[in-house]
């Protein structure tokens, strides 16, 4: 299975909530560290346990970390362009929606056709210190649902959390 492929099941998976976001922040560690990948674990600060190196053709993984840079910069990304303005740091990211259907929640037919938002990214982008990723159920699309809290998270942490110190450097 191809890494896009493997995102994009873990994006449909949504029984395995839990799991499938720790395999996304594990994707998206491996886009943004470039060369291994890290086991993600849930905290403040912490050094990556390498838990692979060397697996995925650099040519490949240039092509991909490239266009999650186009995602961000480029007009036409579908990210585009309010991540770029609000958050001082390069931003690699993917926008996702997971298409689902619930089966007699009680919610009503709307919320049973609406999908699950996901945004994903990391930053700053030639030196990644933190990776988000963000699910949103039954919200509708990932860049207009949960793009925007992704932004906000990314603008305060370079703004005022722990990335504030590496703005400019």
């Amino acid at each position: 299975m191809n890494l896009g492929n493997f995102q994009h099941r873990a994006q449909r998976r949504g029984s395995q909530r839990g799991y499938m976001l720790l395999v996304l922040v594990l994707f998206v560690s491996l886009m943004a560290l470039a060369t291994m990948a890290a086991a993600p674990k849930v905290v403040q600060q912490i050094q990556p346990e390498v838990i692979r190196k060397g697996f995925i053709d650099p040519d490949n993984l240039a092509l991909v970390r490239q266009g999650m840079l186009d995602a961000v910069e480029d007009p036409a990304g579908t990210a585009c362009c309010r991540i770029k303005q609000e958050v001082p740091v390069q931003v690699g990211a993917k926008t996702g929606t997971a298409e689902t259907v619930v089966h007699d929640d009680g919610s009503g037919a709307a919320n049973q056709s609406k999908a699950h938002a996901w945004f994903e990214a990391f930053a700053p982008y030639n030196n990644p210190q933190i990776v988000v990723v963000v699910v949103l159920e039954h919200a509708g699309e990932g860049a207009d649902y949960a793009a925007p809290a992704v932004r906000e998270t990314l603008a305060w942490y370079f703004t005022q959390g722990a990335g504030k110190a590496m703005v400019g450097h």
